[in-house]
């Protein structure tokens, strides 16, 4: 029973297409963004940092992310290793956002923002790359 409901899950996703899933992530990816920072700022106000304070950390996230990100790219050309990168910066960051609540002292906040933000920078940038990467070979045009 268990085994013929996974196959048509399965088969479901199978049946979508790699513009389904090519939607579905983009859908989520921006998704989160929109629900996390937003929250996020409000949860480090709450937490006893000034405004700014908040804008620093805010400030530095694009400037950190942009140059990681290129990297992280290069990095994954050179060796083809987008889906692996992707996966492992998703669950990285994952894991280090989930133990933002642990922090107990401000510098360890900080740390770990810093730290999920760098893990995490690949993570857009791989991700577009994968989907038009898979795009391209369905309409039969192969980089």
């Amino acid at each position: 029973m268990l085994m013929s409901c996974a196959l048509r899950r399965h088969s479901l996703i199978t049946a979508l297409g790699p513009t389904y899933h090519a939607q579905a992530y983009f859908f989520l990816s921006g998704a989160s963004g929109v629900f996390f920072f937003p929250t996020l700022m409000m949860w480090l106000s709450g937490r006893g940092f000034s405004s700014a304070e908040i804008g620093v950390l805010a400030a530095i996230r694009p400037l950190m992310v942009a140059p990681l990100s290129l990297a992280a790219t290069a990095f994954a050309d050179r060796h083809r290793l987008h889906a692996r990168l992707l996966l492992l910066s998703l669950v990285g960051a994952t894991a280090l956002r989930a133990m933002l609540p642990l922090a107990r002292s401000a510098a360890a906040l900080k740390l770990l923002l810093y730290m999920s933000e760098a893990v995490g920078a690949p993570v857009g940038v791989m991700g577009d790359s994968i989907v038009l990467s898979n795009c391209q070979e369905v309409r039969g045009v192969v980089p």
